[in-house]
């Protein structure tokens, strides 16, 4: 027995010599199962069942080359599949850290650029292009057929197709039955930064950080601008409240134009109310123009007024007051007849065209009566210079 056991053994290492001498086959190394061309720089073939560093690797397979890298398979037993490859140079039968560029895990997700993918594709550390043999495009669907003719970004699963979503078609939404779009449209669940982050505490469903070139914009609620905004058309229109320097918030005095600042303008047309030093909140008047403050200007011109005006008090129908009557209303009244007393005007103020009417007449009033003690005194005079 003793006999056999040595002479295998010497078989044995015949083998192993004569396989090391035709550089086929090595057995015994510091890998359980080498298969390889070991004394060759440049290229090689390794078969074994632990290669890497680690040591869990089911099964590996690769090829080394001495300037270009190397480039293999690692079927590892609970981690997936890694296709590695690396440009740096590499000696055969020395261990070596791969750089693994695509992998397969066990649970079915793809990575490219990383070895923990996400989800069934996870691509990491570049772009993606898809092109179809030209130029770079994504295609979906053929000819006319509408279903799957989409470019769905949307966290959920379940249906093949959004409900409603139409060819060309793009929806980013965190269901299925969120929009009912039509054909080549984009819907968002959700707010949108354009060169901008959205923060937490951002409640713009829109964020722009740059210039906006639209052919049209229409607005149906609040429009924040917080630099300047140009427009190349002859007009804007805004169907709603505008804030010019000031955020407008909940807009309690209801401000068609709230402005904070000077404004610079040829012409302004103004169809209601206007106020200016006051909120207009309380208008019992309905004025037109209301000031609270002075008000300087160069020339007024009123052009009509409610009362008619005073000529009427020339005419030979007019009865003038006797001034008895006139001293009578004076002493129990404190002012003249037909104008407002202190605390009328203190309650309701005045209108400049009435009371320019009103004080016409009293003016009127008075020439009258000092035509009449003209009369009078001439008459005096007449019979002094009789006597």
């Amino acid at each position: 027995m003793h006999t056999i056991t040595k002479i295998f053994s010497i078989a044995l290492l015949f083998v192993s010599s004569w396989a090391q001498a035709q550089n086929d086959l090595v057995v015994g190394t510091s890998y359980p199962l080498n298969i390889q061309n070991k004394n060759t720089s440049n290229d090689g073939f390794i078969l074994q069942n632990a290669r890497y560093n680690s040591g869990n690797d089911v099964l590996q397979w690769e090829t080394t080359h001495s300037t270009y890298g190397a480039r293999g398979i690692r079927f590892h037993y609970n981690g997936g599949i890694y296709f590695y490859a690396s440009n740096s140079a590499t000696t055969t039968g020395v261990t070596f850290t791969p750089v693994t560029r695509f992998f397969i895990s066990n649970g079915g997700n793809i990575g490219i650029g990383t070895t923990t993918p996400a989800d069934r594709l996870h691509v990491s550390g570049g772009n993606v292009v898809l092109d179809n043999g030209t130029t770079p495009a994504i295609a979906t669907g053929t000819g006319t057929t509408e279903l799957g003719r989409f470019l769905r970004v949307i966290n959920t699963t379940g249906l093949a197709t959004p409900s409603g979503l139409k060819a060309g078609g793009v929806l980013v939404a965190d269901d299925f039955n969120y929009a009912n779009p039509a054909k080549n449209d984009l819907v968002i669940k959700g707010r949108v930064g354009i060169g901008t982050s959205i923060s937490t505490g951002n409640t713009y469903a829109l964020a722009v950080n740059g210039t906006v070139n639209a052919t049209g914009l229409y607005v149906n609620d609040q429009l924040y601008v917080s630099s300047q905004w140009t427009t190349a058309g002859s007009s804007v229109f805004y169907n709603g409240p505008v804030g010019i320097g000031t955020n407008l918030g909940t807009n309690p005095n209801n401000y068609a134009l709230a402005v904070n600042g000077k404004v610079n303008a040829s012409s302004l047309y103004v169809t209601g109310p206007v106020g200016i030093g006051t909120p207009l909140t309380n208008n019992p008047n309905n004025y037109a123009l209301a000031v609270n403050g002075l008000v300087g200007v160069k020339d007024l011109r009123v052009e009509k007024t409610s009362t008619t005006w005073p000529d009427y008090v020339f005419e030979k129908q007019y009865a003038l007051p006797n001034l008895d009557t006139v001293a009578s209303f004076i002493e129990q009244h404190k002012h003249l007849p037909d104008v407002p007393s202190a605390a009328e005007i203190s309650e309701m103020g005045y209108t400049v065209g009435d009371m320019d009417a009103v004080l016409l007449k009293k003016v009127e009033e008075l020439t009258l009566y000092i035509i009449q003690q003209q009369k009078e005194i001439n008459a005096l005079k007449d019979q002094l210079s009789r006597k």
